[in-house]
């Protein structure tokens, strides 16, 4: 063992990519004003203290030999921990009022160090004798360290912990144990709680031949060993223990965020309220409503009930709010969507209510019924090529629910104030192609005039469009067909294809915010192929 330990020596020496002195000093700064900002707290001194640096026969047994490096071990761990915190408190969990926090899979403490700053309880758990052992020894009198088994249980009664995060770990746990895990740390986390975990990126898992959605390699490394899975596999193995989850790619690994339910009972991970006894923005709507031309849309003056949209009206949220933190600019837009939105407490609970009711399977069939024949005339091969009834896709929440088939969303939208010369906050363009349909409620301001209507366009005829970018279409391309008034109150919502063609007229020079509320739902395929046009890729923020 000891030679094999100087062989190691040896090659880290040689190895490149250590952080710098000067990358450390940046991403501490950078943790320090992010702490301040946004909690008010300040660091805490072990979190720069070079005792909490493992030596190298340390940090080989338990991590990377590079986490030997202080300005390595310290650099990562500052960097990483405000990818957890943003994590957190996008989820609307503010880490400065939690009693609770464990780390599952310590390690020499290198992230949990960074949460002395706040009043919680800190706990430790790892499997490896070395980490517990050298973790107990740097921060055992600032938070309890636990040797713990390579199997469920945890010593710790059910319902502890308001958060748990586990680095690198499940990236090496065994399949066979990666159930019970998840299990072991739903239990032990309080109703309403966050675990937030990595995972090695899906795309590993291709590299190999693995029918079953998941894969190991070096499994004879122990602790060492990997574990890959499909992101399907990995979705259908924590579904059933929280009710909230979302997989977002980090540069290091993929991070699963999870929120426990508050009641006992299994429940579909996305918000659900009736449809009945809430008005829905389509209430008034009919399939003959119903325009054809330049595509097929409707308008509906005074869309909902005055009293409601009143209510709506005074309750919109500040500019501030919708923006988070970006600045305003000049005829900018802003949009806020519903993963967030429903976990922020500065939103009003009637606010939070009305989102909800549009984001229903109930508002999501009645949106397919009242275009049912334009959807059919449009796309006749579209169930053929999903494979089943449009009205029987499974719905969710955009950008929340990772196994949606009918992602739904719905956003708070603000273009601000023109401060400068009149100009139009978005040109001729289409949505992406896989977004069904669009629903605008605007909330106008009685006092702003300044203009920024929507406009329909027709494509000219003859106009060679090669390489053109549909997001963003020269107006010379195109002849405007129909103009619908920003007025508040007014309703316009219309069925998306390759003629759907959109933009906002200019606004004049002004102090007032345009604002809107935003519907619109995307499938997992494509409706259509543009192949003049240049693909637009992934999915988008729909902009007006």
């Amino acid at each position: 063992m000891k030679n094999i330990i100087v062989a190691l020596k040896e090659r880290f020496k040689k190895r490149k990519g250590r952080v710098t002195h000067a990358e450390a000093l940046h991403w501490r700064a950078a943790l320090s004003d992010y702490y301040q900002k946004k909690f008010g707290v300040k660091m805490h001194p072990l979190q720069s203290d070079p005792s909490m640096v493992p030596p190298f026969e340390v940090a080989v047994q338990v991590q990377a030999p590079n986490k030997c490096d202080p300005d390595t071990f310290f650099a990562t761990g500052y960097r990483q921990t405000i990818d957890y915190l943003e994590e957190l408190t996008e989820f609307g969990l503010d880490p400065a009022k939690m009693g609770s926090i464990l780390e599952f899979g310590v390690g020499a403490g290198r992230l949990l160090v960074h949460y002395l700053p706040f009043k919680a309880r800190l706990y430790g758990c790892d499997a490896n004798p070395f980490a517990a052992e050298w973790t107990r020894k740097t921060m055992g009198k600032l938070a309890e360290i636990k040797l713990t088994s390579l199997e469920p249980p945890l010593p710790y009664e059910t319902g502890t912990f308001d958060y748990i995060f586990a680095n690198s770990v499940f990236t090496h746990i065994p399949f066979a144990l990666h159930e019970p895990w998840v299990a072991e740390l739903s239990r032990v986390l309080k109703p309403g709680g966050c675990l937030i975990a990595t995972v090695h990126d899906f795309e590993k898992i291709q590299e190999w031949d693995a029918p079953e959605g998941w894969f190991e390699r070096n499994a004879e490394k122990g602790f060492h060993r990997n574990t890959y899975f499909s992101k399907e596999r990995l979705l259908e193995i924590w579904r059933p223990h929280f009710e909230a989850l979302e997989v977002r790619p980090r540069k290091v690994q993929t991070h699963v965020i999870a929120v426990k339910r508050v009641s006992s009972q299994v429940t579909a991970p996305v918000p659900r309220v009736s449809i009945e006894g809430t008005q829905s923005f389509f209430h008034k709507a009919r399939s003959a409503d119903i325009a054809k031309e330049p595509f097929p849309h409707l308008v509906i003056r005074n869309a909902l009930d005055p009293a409601l949209y009143e209510r709506l009206a005074a309750e919109f949220p500040p500019d501030e709010v919708i923006m988070k933190g970006k600045p305003a600019g000049n005829n900018n837009k802003h949009f806020y969507g519903a993963a967030k939105v429903l976990r922020d407490e500065r939103v009003s609970p009637l606010w939070k209510d009305f989102f909800k009711a549009h984001l229903t399977r109930g508002f999501y069939q009645e949106a397919v019924a009242l275009f049912a024949d334009e959807i059919l005339a449009l796309y006749p091969d579209l169930e053929t090529r999903l494979k089943k009834n449009i009205k029987d896709l499974r719905t969710g929440i955009r950008h929340f629910d990772s196994l949606a088939e009918a992602a739904l969303d719905c956003q708070f939208a603000i273009n601000s104030p023109v401060l400068e010369r009149s100009s139009a906050v978005r040109g001729p363009h289409l949505d992406g192609a896989d977004t069904l349909y669009q629903g605008l409620l605007y909330f106008r301001d009685e006092r702003d005039d300044a203009g920024g209507d929507l406009e329909f366009y027709r494509f000219k005829e003859g106009v060679d469009l090669s390489g053109v970018n549909p997001r963003s279409i020269d107006g010379g391309f195109v002849s405007k067909a129909a103009t619908v008034r920003y007025e508040k109150n007014t309703l316009v919502a219309f069925l998306n294809s390759k003629e759907s063609l959109h933009g906002v007229s200019p606004r004049a020079v002004t102090s007032h915010t345009r604002r809107y509320f935003n519907v619109l739902c995307d499938l997992p395929i494509p409706l259509y192929e543009f192949s003049t046009l240049v693909k637009a890729q992934g999915r988008f923020e729909n902009e007006y």
